[in-house]
């Protein structure tokens, strides 16, 4: 691997955000395709970030395993870091599931379930864990194999995810105590991998959920709301039950962690509880340690033979000699071999009699295959003796199953029975209720009526008006017609922003925008209550998420006798710009609008080159807002595009470099809707027509509202 970053051809930008840039690229040397992922420009001088993507690099080289992405190399060069990655090709499991929102295919499905908790054990038993495991995590390929990427990412990184519409945010698949910043737990990858199997296999969460709530607020929910039966049919009940023990809120009830569930989804639930797959995974364990240590150990190399210098002969006279070689005949003839099968040796290879003679390794496994000991007997009487614990037998996955099939069979026909006798309880039960039924009515039907009499009902003081009041008398918000125009959109404007240039210029059909923004009143014409920070009929409605808006835009369409523009699916939200109902303007239709209808504007703010004639802001709003039209009025008669409060507006925020299909409703996704106009909580430079500022859809405060507009439809 070459150590420079301009070594790679960058083929493609995959994903561009505040935070990261990831490029799909080519090693020029070796042709090798692999994704670099770097710090985005505006974020390289967040040094907490920087450490994140190098412990993110440096954790995932130490992973090898076919489920898991592994990084190849990292860059690091100053304020720059570059985390190499080798290129799995494919699309994110979160993308994925949008083609098959009832669930993937039972058969595939159980698949990827085992895969990522294989994944998650093998982690394990190298000492890391996941903590961001969700579904954008997840990389299916073209041949529906999935890899894991993220592993090493900073703790924290699913509270900084941008999130999209169409998806789940990351925040819902985290463990309970990772979003609530407690200890981390072994077990806190088992939580995330059922939300997201329980996904794979339904399409759906575990759990129901406001669409258009925060993902805080979200989150929360599900930690209150009970698992949704799924049809046996998604998931078969031995693996539902495998999901429910690991959705538990406390870890301490929890599946211990990934290694037993593991064990749990191999044997397809046929085990009576987790002390048993806990003494199998313990025999699991201490057979892969010894067959690492053997491994590991080296063939002993022969001991070299030693090297014995011939001693000097030493100088005898050779009387000595002769003595010595006459002794050695005559000894010689007196010599008989003994027959090989005679008992003397044996002695050498007795057993001492201390050590008693047994295998090397079973005084090693077996104390630690049963660390249950014996209950122990209530008096010190001699007892029969009882056979090794079932779990010491087990020898196989296999075997278990074969066992647990055998010990089901007579549960099974208890079952039986109990059903039998729950089914006659029941009909005595409808039985029963039908009697009562026909008694309490023939009393009824029988029994002389008393004349009604009037009930009194007293209204008492301290009930709030948003709780007792009647809907306001509905009537159609006051509209006036900007007329078809090209506009020139954005600004070069030395005191323009980054994001309102390059100019744009949109072509924009004829509309009817409200003259002020909705009002309180007016938006009690269909809803009694008033989420408003500040109250007053003619106040701006303010502290409304643009979701509220939405569903407030649909029902107010209908009250009038109009067609709704927004169709709602799920979570996604389609706009019929054809229809003739109540909606936000777009970012461009809003523009037009401010510049009086004319494609060029005609002053810095909507109506005059002076913001106190036409706004209320910071300087002069005493930090409230204020009622709607008391300012001046651009040439069209719409009042406060500049000021009071910001304005949410159809489209998603992106800078105007992005090429996008429509140029009028903008980019089709993204993480953030625009708002226009500045508002009583900022300072005149946020109320220039031109200004843009951006939030989260489910964002609200006392300082964004909304106005509407219709389009014009022929007849």
């Amino acid at each position: 691997m070459v150590q420079d970053f301009n070594s790679f051809h960058i083929l493609e930008t995959l994903q561009e955000n505040h935070r990261f840039l990831i490029y799909k690229a080519e090693n020029a040397i070796s042709k090798q395709r692999v994704i670099i992922k770097a710090l985005a420009p505006a974020a390289k001088r967040d040094i907490a970030l920087r450490k994140s993507l190098i412990s993110e690099a440096e954790a995932s080289m130490q992973l090898e395993h076919p489920a898991i992405r592994r990084s190849l190399n990292l860059l690091s060069d100053g304020e720059d870091a570059y985390l190499i990655a080798e290129y799995a090709e494919g699309i994110a499991l979160g993308r994925y599931l949008l083609e098959y929102p009832n669930g993937v295919a039972p058969d595939l499905a159980l698949i990827w379930a085992k895969e990522l908790a294989e994944a998650l054990t093998y982690a394990m038993k190298q000492g890391m864990a996941h903590l961001n495991l969700n579904p954008y995590n997840v990389i299916i390929d073209p041949a529906e194999k999935l890899k894991v990427i993220g592993f090493g990412k900073e703790r924290a990184a699913w509270k900084h995810s941008e999130g999209n519409i169409k998806y789940h945010f990351p925040i819902l698949y985290t463990a309970p105590e990772v979003f609530k910043g407690l200890s981390i737990q072994p077990n806190s990858d088992v939580y995330s991998w059922a939300v997201v199997v329980y996904q794979i296999f339904t399409g759906n969460l575990p759990w129901r959920i406001g669409s258009f709530l925060s993902p805080e607020e979200q989150k929360e929910q599900c930690l209150t709301r009970a698992v949704i039966q799924p049809d046996e049919k998604q998931i078969p009940s031995w693996l539902f039950s495998i999901l429910l023990d690991c959705l538990k809120l406390d870890p301490a009830e929890r599946i211990p962690n990934p290694q037993i569930l593991n064990l749990a989804l191999k044997l397809e639930g046929n085990y009576v509880d987790y002390l048993e797959l806990e003494e199998l995974a313990e025999k699991e364990r201490l057979e892969e340690e010894q067959a690492k240590a053997l491994a590991a150990k080296p063939e002993p190399e022969p001991e070299p033979e030693p090297v014995v210098e011939p001693e000097p002969e030493p100088v005898v006279p050779e009387i000595a000699i002769e003595e010595i070689e006459e002794e050695y005949i005559e000894a010689e003839p007196l010599y008989t071999p003994e027959p090989e099968y005679i008992p003397e040796p044996e002695p050498v290879f007795e057993p001492d009699p201390e050590p008693e003679p047994e295998p090397v390794i079973e005084p090693v496994i077996e104390p630690e295959i049963a660390p249950i000991a014996p209950r122990p007997q209530p008096s010190p009487a001699p007892v029969p003796s009882k056979p090794a614990p079932e779990s010491i037998a087990i020898k196989s996955i296999e075997e278990l199953k074969e066992r647990r099939q055998r010990e089901q069979i007579k549960p099974a026909k208890q079952s039986e029975d109990l059903s039998h006798i729950q089914g006659s309880f029941k009909v005595l039960m409808y039985v029963s209720l039908v009697i009562i039924a026909f008694l309490g009515g023939r009393y009824f039907l029988t029994s002389p009526k008393e004349e009604a009499k009037p009930i009194k009902v007293e209204k008492t003081q301290d009930i709030t008006d948003d709780v007792d009041r009647l809907l306001t008398e509905n009537v159609q918000i006051p509209m006036v017609m900007v007329a078809a125009d090209t506009l020139v959109m954005g600004s070069i404007a030395p005191e323009a922003d980054d994001d309102e240039f390059p100019l744009l210029s949109v072509s924009i059909k004829a509309f009817y925008m409200g003259v002020t923004e909705v009002t309180q009143a007016e938006w009690q014409m269909v809803y009694p209550s008033n989420p408003s920070q500040f109250r007053g009929d003619d106040l701006p409605v303010e502290n409304v998420s643009f979701y509220d808006v939405i569903d407030y835009c649909n029902a107010k369409s209908l009250k009038d006798g109009f067609t709704p523009a927004y169709d709602i699916y799920g979570s996604e939200i389609v706009c019929n710009f054809e229809a003739d109902g109540y909606r936000l303007p777009t970012e461009a239709e809003w523009e037009l609008a401010a510049k009086a209808g004319k494609g060029r504007a005609e002053g810095l703010y909507s109506g005059s080159e002076n913001a106190i004639d036409v706004a209320w802001y910071i300087e002069n709003s005493g930090a409230r807002s204020k009622p709607v039209g008391s300012k001046k009025a651009n040439k069209l008669g719409i009042f406060d595009l500049s000021g009071n409060v910001y304005e949410w507006v159809w489209n998603w925020y992106a800078p105007y470099s992005y090429r996008v299909p429509n140029l009028s409703s903008g980019p089709n996704s993204g993480t953030d809707r625009v708002i226009r106009g500045g508002s009583w909580f900022h300072d005149s430079h946020e109320l220039r027509i031109s200004n843009r500022n951006y939030m989260k859809p489910f964002n609200k405060n006392g300082y964004t509202g909304f106005r509407v507009v219709r389009s014009e439809v022929s007849m």
